[in-house]
């Protein structure tokens, strides 16, 4: 809350105790002390109303690279290139996430990268009593899914008038794998299908 110089000088003198030994005229020593601490006492006052705006994520500006260095930012996944704007947003993002590493939140996340009809299909174990039209899964399929992604990527490529070293099949979208990967949970693994 901002305070007038002389205003913070009159609150000092009000704390003095009373009595005649305290000099109050202008061109005192006291007088000219009680001026230094009112400036002092000032830049105190305007670094603490400085300091909450620095505490509110949505705000801050000289604290950003240490409030995204306490949430993992910025995203490896994401943009390097981002306004002070974007990286505040960021932050809040992270702040207000939630939805854990469920399925329906690693969709959410693909929907958001711009593939609307994302899927993911899981893996069961296979037994004697289960469908004939299941897949053969054995155990460690169970920690495995597929994330279905509706749009492939630009280049499909090696192709005969290609590169020796052109990726063999759909190359793979490397912001969306790199985001499923980071959040999804750790013992689990990803597997990407892209197209119909």
């Amino acid at each position: 809350m901002a305070v007038t110089h002389n205003a913070m000088r009159e609150a000092l003198i009000a704390l003095m105790p009373r009595g005649m030994v305290w000099n109050t005229q202008t061109d005192s020593y006291w007088w000219k002390l009680l001026d230094v601490l009112a400036a002092g006492f000032n830049r105190v006052n305007a670094a603490a109303d400085k300091l909450l705006v620095e505490a509110n994520p949505r705000t801050t500006y000289e604290l950003l690279t240490d409030w995204e260095r306490a949430l993992g930012l910025p995203d490896l996944c994401g943009s390097s290139d981002l306004s002070v704007a974007d990286r505040q947003a960021a932050i809040i993002a992270r702040l207000t996430a939630v939805g854990g590493a469920t399925p329906a939140y690693l969709i959410q996340q693909a929907e958001a990268m711009g593939y609307a009809g994302a899927s993911i299909e899981e893996y069961d174990l296979s037994t004697c009593e289960g469908d004939c039209e299941q897949s053969l899964c054995d155990e460690p399929w169970l920690f495995t899914f597929t994330l279905h992604l509706p749009q492939e990527p630009g280049s499909l490529g090696a192709t005969c008038i290609g590169s020796c070293e052109d990726f063999l099949g759909v190359p793979p979208n490397n912001r969306i794998e790199c985001l499923i990967n980071r959040i999804k949970p750790a013992h689990t693994h990803a597997i990407y299908a892209y197209g119909a």
